[in-house]
């Protein structure tokens, strides 16, 4: 039960940091990619803000997660399926291009997320509640 807590308050956590950062880039991306990213703005921003939107329904589905971990443990792994197209994206142009260091921090971020969720699907296969 005490594990079962942890993996919801993890999963809480992703919820929260994924929600907040989607929403935060898809409606305030201007003062963020001029006072914080010291970018200038995307020519078209649809691009941007959908893939923030995007973060943001990633953390809507931690958050359903958080409410059942067994029964929604496809979510789980839809979850690790995003994080780990982000940690690729964020290594390649970390590599290859210049970009802000914050991108970078959200993907180590994330490859922490990515280690911690594959551990919660261990947890719930070797609970024989969920067929994993």
């Amino acid at each position: 039960m005490r594990k079962e807590r942890y993996y919801k308050l993890l999963y809480l956590i992703a919820a929260i940091y994924d929600l907040f950062l989607g929403t935060v880039f898809c409606f305030f991306y201007k003062p963020l990619f001029e006072y914080v990213l010291h970018r200038s703005l995307p020519e078209s921003p649809i691009y941007f803000q959908v893939c923030a939107a995007f973060i943001a329904v990633t953390g809507l589905g931690f958050f359903y997660i958080y409410r059942n971990l067994y029964r929604n443990i496809d979510l789980a792994k839809i979850g690790i399926a995003m994080k780990v197209v982000y940690c690729v994206a964020a290594i390649w142009y970390a590599t290859y291009a210049i970009v802000p260091l914050a991108f970078v921090i959200f993907g180590v971020c994330d490859a922490i997320f990515i280690i911690l969720f594959i551990d919660f699907l261990r947890f719930a296969k070797a609970s024989g509640k969920v067929p994993v």
